[in-house]
């Protein structure tokens, strides 16, 4: 992996991270609630969880 590849790996992260809370905000009635909150904290652990990944897996490398 090089910086570029690290880069495009985090931008797709950044990105799924996008869709994901755009497709929660659209189904919600504008209200959050325990389930909203359940379910940003989810996505911000797994788009921080492949930032974690793809920083290792470069540094391992380097």
């Amino acid at each position: 992996m090089n910086i570029n590849d690290l880069d495009k790996a985090l931008r797709k992260s950044l990105g799924d991270f996008s869709y994901e809370m755009e497709v929660n905000a659209n189904n919600t009635d504008g209200s959050l609630n325990k389930s909203h909150m359940e379910e940003i904290s989810k996505q911000v652990f797994y788009t921080m969880n492949d930032f974690r990944k793809g920083i290792i897996e470069y540094l391992k490398q380097h």
